[in-house]
């Protein structure tokens, strides 16, 4: 993919900035590397002025200098795997409504996907460890309680 412009880099992000709120799951449907390298390079979680990100494409692209190229490719792949959900999405909202079925627990197909977040969610990160110290508090209770039974 030849480099992108200061145009074409604005564009990408303000594509991309319009997206991540609306529809994150969109991003999940790429690898995390590849959703890395678009957060890293074109910031679709910040609403950064088009000073700011022309600024910022100079400053990452001294720090890590393949980052244009791995993401301008990422953002390829990334456009290439949107427009197939799209496909997808279209053609099941234009299927006709079927009654409903039983389906059994072996018949079900599960996907999981990982949707990369930039920044951590501290709230959601305190309540993993509050969780954590809660179950570790009942195994001891739980060891307390084996060792005066025994």
């Amino acid at each position: 993919m030849p480099r992108l412009t200061a145009r074409q880099y604005l564009q990408a992000h303000d594509k991309l900035r319009r997206l991540w709120p609306r529809d994150p799951s969109l991003f999940a449907e790429v690898s995390p590397t590849d959703q890395w390298l678009l957060h890293d390079f074109f910031k679709p979680d910040r609403g950064l002025t088009d000073l700011e990100m022309l600024r910022h494409r100079d400053v990452i692209t001294q720090q890590r200098p393949s980052l244009p190229h791995q993401a301008g490719r990422a953002l390829s792949r990334f456009w290439d795997t949107t427009a197939r959900v799209g496909l997808k999405r279209v053609a099941k909202s234009k299927a006709p409504a079927t009654p409903a079925q039983r389906v059994r627990q072996a018949d079900r197909h599960l996907v999981v996907k990982a949707l990369v977040k930039p920044e951590i969610d501290v709230k959601k990160l305190a309540r993993v460890f509050v969780m954590l110290a809660e179950q570790r508090a009942r195994e001891r209770g739980r060891q307390a309680d084996e060792d005066k039974a025994a």
